[in-house]
């Protein structure tokens, strides 16, 4: 025979004596499950006397006020509870009133959640999950990823609330103090050319090459890029003076102390200068040791560098020359930004509006963008269907005045 209530007990002995049987306790049960039972009991008791005390201190303040209404007015009876309660009048006062209205309730004066039943401004979840997953493939920010929602159709959500988004799914990143550099922007176009030497980086089966670009101040429009297998000063010479040929002639043209820009000795000119001279071009030359003052190109590099070099792998100059205009052509045609206020670079220097919508023409999303425009598209009719039948449902209402309609 066995018990089943005393599961440590086991079959009968003779003589008709139970025999206890030491059993090893489960791990779980010991020192898992019990602690966090007895702890979550004592808890729960715990915020049960927590209401009740706050219950009887209610309770005691309106009956308070009750007794020194008779006397003076309700006004004057909640100021004098007040002071001897020592509870804010509007807090008594709001307790009054709930007390009062519900026809001397006691259940009136317990303490209830004041979160609101529902909340009309929460963000569609398919909006935060496009947030998230621009976040997390290209790392945008919340201001960067307000202005390309808005300028593309996808939402109207300021940065304060996708910067919430952000951080509530745990996605920022650290946050590092930056040194703020004197700002300064051309008021026009081909004012000022900035050109830099970016290398050296390596292709597979070619080695060492070099980039080097040529940005409009005033714009940030990308003028030429191109690839070199070293940085000589006759690459320089030659790409200047084609897009001299082929765009204008600027006024300025900043560089740093490259070999390739200038010459080491004071007073003595190179090649380049020359040819700027012959151009009647002014020549700029930053300080050493100050890659700021040329941050216009500089920025460019490293946006190129996170976007594109360091994504991609090439095999030769050709291909890597083909992928960089592409990019380029990404970069002046349908990238915001920040620094002219989010507009494009083509936009500024040639006039041409910007004109994408939706998850198209951006760099890192080509292989998602048809199927993120499916479903932005899925949601844009559901808030049309969604809109359409609360104005005829408003309309509907509208013939029957005794119905109120409640949103």
């Amino acid at each position: 025979m066995y018990y089943a209530k005393a599961t440590h007990l086991k079959k009968h002995k003779k003589g008709g004596k139970l025999q206890a049987k030491y059993e090893e306790p489960n791990f779980l049960t010991i020192f898992i499950n019990r602690p966090l039972m007895k702890e979550s009991m004592r808890q729960q008791k715990r915020n049960q006397n927590q209401a009740l005390n706050k219950l009887r201190q209610r309770i005691r303040a309106v009956r308070l006020v009750r007794q020194l209404k008779e006397n003076v007015n309700p006004r004057t009876a909640i100021t004098q509870s007040s002071y001897q309660l020592g509870i804010h009048p509007r807090t008594l006062r709001r307790w009054w009133d709930s007390f009062q209205a519900s026809g001397y309730d006691i259940r009136s004066l317990q303490e209830c959640s004041r979160r609101p039943q529902r909340i009309y401004s929460r963000t569609h979840p398919l909006i935060e999950y496009f947030i998230l997953l621009v976040r997390m493939l290209l790392g945008w920010g919340s201001q960067r990823i307000e202005a390309e929602f808005r300028a593309r159709g996808i939402s109207d959500l300021s940065h304060q609330t996708i910067h919430r988004i952000i951080a509530r799914a745990a996605t920022r990143p650290m946050v590092r103090e930056k040194r703020k550099p004197k700002r300064y922007r051309r008021e026009s176009p081909n004012s000022l050319w900035h050109i830099d030497i970016k290398g050296p980086f390596w292709i597979k089966g070619v080695g060492k090459t070099y980039i080097i670009g040529l940005v409009d101040d005033a714009s940030s429009y990308i003028i030429s890029t191109r690839i070199y297998p070293s940085r000589k000063m006759e690459h320089a010479i030659a790409l200047l003076n084609g897009n001299i040929t082929l765009w204008a002639k600027p006024l300025d043209l900043m560089s740093d102390n490259d070999t390739a820009f200038c010459h080491w000795a004071q007073g003595v000119i190179n090649q380049f200068q020359r040819l700027l001279r012959d151009h009647g071009i002014n020549h700029l030359r930053t300080r050493v040791n100050s890659p700021e003052t040329n941050g216009k190109i500089e920025r460019f590099w490293r946006t190129l560098e996170e976007e594109l070099l360091s994504q991609e792998r090439f095999t030769s100059i050709g291909e890597a020359q083909e992928r960089l205009n592409a990019y380029v052509t990404h970069y002046n045609e349908h990238r915001l930004h920040k620094g002219i206020e989010y507009q494009t670079p083509a936009s500024i220097y040639a006039g041409r509006a910007f004109t994408d919508r939706g998850f198209e023409n951006i760099w890192g999303l080509q292989h998602l963008s048809i199927w993120l425009n499916e479903n932005l598209n899925a949601l844009t009719e559901e808030i049309l269907i969604d809109q359409f039948s609360m104005n005829d449902l408003e309309g509907a209402l509208s013939h029957y005045p005794t119905l109120t309609y409640v949103s």
